[in-house]
């Protein structure tokens, strides 16, 4: 379960929207997976791979917990 900051300290804009997300494997079969993030560059792809949609986190349709400012940058 991930319940820490939204990425090292040091460069928050790499983190996702992951707060409280959760991945399962059972018996070797993965169940539950963190995305991650299919490219660097910014647009929509990158903005839902990385938002709280895409994790398996609690989450609130239309809401973000986290703005994102560029590719790899973000505000919490």
């Amino acid at each position: 379960m991930d319940a820490g900051p939204i990425g090292p300290g040091w460069n928050p804009g790499h983190g996702h929207a992951d707060f409280l997300a959760v991945e399962v494997d059972v018996e070797g079969e993965r169940l539950f997976v963190d995305p991650g993030t299919s490219q660097y560059s910014t647009g929509p792809r990158r903005t839902h791979e990385r938002s709280a949609a895409s994790h398996n986190g609690p989450c609130f349709e239309g809401a973000e917990p986290v703005e994102y400012l560029a590719a790899s940058r973000s505000a919490a």
